[in-house]
């Protein structure tokens, strides 16, 4: 009975899967927008960002120079994304966590995370 009451209080009636769980969850962690910040050694990025379901679209402007993004995908928190930097491809992972995004170079590792902010 208490199942029954919290449910109704909260809304969240109805049958639960991991499917549902995992929709909401990615609600709440979306990268489409905006999202602008640096690297490490003060080079500008800004992410133009569209994510539908696990799949991830846009273009990365670095310094002024703007390129389309492939091979998006999504995953959680996390993403990973190929771009051609200085006309070599480059993989990109990383995490976002509500307005707060940590990109890096694949071949660079995390420790050389790029850090940038949703642009409301």
């Amino acid at each position: 009975m208490l199942g029954i009451a919290a449910q109704a209080e909260t809304g969240l009636s109805g049958k639960w899967t991991e499917a549902t769980s995992s929709r909401l969850q990615d609600a709440s962690t979306s990268l489409t927008g905006r999202w602008q910040g640096q690297t490490p050694n003060g080079t500008s990025l800004i992410l133009d960002l569209v994510q539908k379901d696990q799949t991830l679209t846009g273009t990365l402007n670095r310094d002024g120079v703007s390129v389309a993004i492939s091979n998006g995908k999504v995953s959680n928190n996390t993403f990973t994304f190929t771009a051609t930097l200085d006309a070599s491809p480059e993989t990109i992972e990383g995490t976002v966590e509500k307005d707060e995004m940590k990109a890096w170079l694949t071949r660079q590792g995390p420790e050389r995370a790029a850090v940038l902010k949703r642009v409301k």
